[in-house]
C-alpha cells in the first residue's frame, strides 16, 4: 500500500478503510507512507496519522480492568499541549468501534495526570476499547487498544477466528508466549504477544492446531481450512 500525500494535508488522522460487516485480518505489504506518517490497523478501521508538529497528549499508561459488571478504563498523560477531551470507543470482536463516552482533558499539563471512565454496559463476550484523543483545533489520534472478556472463563488470552483460512487474531492484556502444536506435537512457532498479534497460517496444511499460551497452560483449538 502507498500513501501520497497532495498538496498541504493537516496534521490529523484520517479513515482509509472502515469495515461495518465482517473484520480486517492480515497485514499490508509493502506499505510506503510519507515523512511523518503513521499506520494504525484495527479489525474494522485502517488509519493513516500524519503528525509532523508535537503530538497534544503523550499517553503514559492505558488500562482495563472488570469490576463486578462493569469495565474500569484508567490512562495517565505524560504532557499535554492544547488538549480537549478523550472519547473513549468500544467495540466488539470484529466490529465497529463506537463513541459510548468522553472525558475532558487538562489542556496543558507537564507533569502524569490521571483520567478514569466507568462502561457502565459492556456487552457479553470481549470488550475492546480505544482513546481517542482530541486536541481543541479537532486533530485526533488513537491509543492502542485494551480488553475485557465479561463472561465467568478466566481467559487471559482470546483468539479469533477459530476456524481460518490463513489468519488468527491474538488478543491479551498481559505480555505472554504463545505456541502453535500441530496434533502430532511439534512445535511449529513461538512468539511473544503483548496487546494484539496477528498470525499466518496459509502456509501450513488444512488441520487442526492447538495454540497454547505458556502463561496459564491454556490451548485453543484452530481450524484451518
Amino acid at each position: 500500500m502507498r500513501v501520497t500525500e497532495t498538496g498541504t494535508v493537516p496534521d490529523g488522522s484520517y479513515t482509509i478503510v472502515i469495515v461495518t460487516s465482517g473484520s480486517i485480518s492480515g497485514n499490508f505489504d509493502n506499505v510506503i507512507l510519507p515523512p511523518g506518517y503513521t499506520l494504525t490497523i484495527t479489525t474494522s478501521i485502517v488509519i493513516v496519522t500524519k503528525n509532523t508538529g508535537t503530538l497534544p497528549v503523550k499517553l503514559a499508561n492505558f488500562t482495563a480492568k472488570k469490576v463486578d459488571k462493569t469495565v474500569q478504563l484508567n490512562w495517565q498523560t505524560a504532557t499535554e499541549s492544547n488538549s480537549s477531551h478523550f472519547e473513549i470507543e468500544r467495540s466488539k470482536a470484529g466490529d465497529t468501534f463506537i463513541k459510548i463516552g468522553e472525558v475532558n482533558a487538562a489542556g496543558n499539563s507537564h507533569q502524569l495526570l490521571n483520567y478514569q471512565f466507568t462502561d457502565n454496559d459492556p456487552g457479553s463476550g470481549v470488550n475492546i476499547y480505544l482513546l481517542k484523543q482530541v486536541d481543541i483545533d479537532n486533530k485526533f489520534e488513537y491509543s492502542f487498544t485494551r480488553w475485557i472478556r465479561i463472561d465467568d472463563t478466566k481467559d487471559q488470552l482470546f483468539v479469533f477466528p477459530t476456524i481460518t483460512n490463513g489468519i488468527i487474531s491474538v488478543l491479551t492484556n498481559e505480555k505472554t508466549i504463545v505456541e502453535l502444536y500441530n496434533l502430532q506435537g511439534i512445535r511449529l512457532l513461538r512468539k511473544e504477544v503483548n496487546n494484539n498479534k496477528q498470525f499466518d497460517l496459509s502456509n501450513y496444511p488444512s488441520g487442526i492446531y492447538l495454540l497454547r499460551n505458556n502463561k496459564d497452560g491454556r490451548s485453543y483449538k484452530i481450524v484451518k481450512r
